[in-house]
């Protein structure tokens, strides 16, 4: 496992750089660099987005093989159709106008106690 931390963390951390300078080079651009980042970066971004993705994309039945795989298996845990999480993440940071919505509880509300009635 180390091995692994002492490529993983080094990369990681050039990744976060270079985002944070492209996010800082966009706030203090004039017009022809903000030409110049939209016409080179902005495809480079979309291409490596579209990689992650692609590695989420749904098996058959409509579930994220590389989510999937980092769940613990358990006889008693239902499998529930949720999205894969990447998916999500992309669609809640691009389309800001999506939602996501929260599935109504299937259990009845208790009723309150008359000794608990103020």
């Amino acid at each position: 496992m180390r091995e692994r931390d002492s490529i993983l963390g080094p990369m990681q951390a050039a990744v976060h750089h270079r985002l944070t300078e492209l996010t800082r080079s966009v706030g203090k651009s004039d017009q022809d660099r903000l030409v110049v980042l939209a016409e080179h970066e902005i495809p480079r971004l979309v291409a490596a987005l579209r990689e992650v993705l692609a590695e989420h994309e749904p098996d058959a039945a409509g579930r994220c093989p590389t989510c999937r795989r980092r769940q613990p298996w358990s006889p008693f845990r239902r499998r529930k159709q949720t999205p894969c999480r990447a998916y999500l993440a992309v669609r809640l940071r691009l389309d800001t106008d999506a939602v996501p919505t929260v599935a109504a509880s299937h259990h009845k509300r208790r009723k309150r106690s008359p000794q608990y009635q103020g």
